[in-house]
């Protein structure tokens, strides 16, 4: 079997005068053109394989951003805040503070009320001066008196999506729709 030229695709021939190592028609020696296209299927794998691994590098970075928002676009969602004083007072605090944050479309989802207390450190001093009379006056105040509590309050982003009842099969659509997609009810 005679064999065929990589580079013309020309198969020889028994009757070709050309030396055995090259091809009759375009005079390429087979081993070269052997190499060489062994040379160019390397570098087209290796180019491959760099551009494989820089879109990996930009899927990964895209992923990263793409998370970044996500997570920015979640806390601008839901605020979280404290109003610190007696029980009364942080209430207040918090529905004069509501009203503002409905302007805004933000509505309280969560509440919890702690009540404050006195650290360690009083009692102590208190007990260090039960020798002194002032000491139990202090002691009585700290039992009697507690401290101011936190009103910690969290806060959603409610979304305002204009929507009407459909008049005819009383489903729930969008304001701008023309046509209801639950009964095909058209408004004109």
């Amino acid at each position: 079997m005679h064999p065929t030229c990589k580079n013309c695709n020309y198969q020889r021939q028994s009757s070709d005068l050309a030396p055995d190592y090259e091809c009759p028609k375009c005079g390429v020696v087979y081993a070269k053109a052997d190499k060489y296209i062994e040379k160019k299927a390397k570098n087209i794998q290796k180019e491959l394989e760099v551009k494989k691994i820089k879109e990996q590098k930009e899927n990964k970075m895209n992923r990263a951003d793409k998370e970044k928002k996500r997570k920015e676009t979640a806390r601008k969602k839901v605020i979280i805040k404290n109003y610190i004083g007696k029980q009364d007072k942080a209430n207040s605090l918090f529905q004069t503070d509501s009203i503002k944050m409905a302007e805004h479309n933000y509505y309280p989802k969560i509440q919890n009320w702690s009540q404050g207390q006195w650290g360690c450190g009083a009692f102590i001093v208190a007990l260090a001066l039960c020798f002194v009379l002032i000491g139990i006056l202090v002691f009585i105040y700290l039992l009697i008196v507690k401290p101011d509590g936190t009103l910690s309050v969290t806060y959603e982003l409610k979304e305002t999506s204009e929507t009407k009842t459909c008049i005819k099969c009383a489903e729930t659509i969008k304001a701008a729709a023309v046509v209801c997609r639950y009964c095909n009810h058209e408004y004109g």
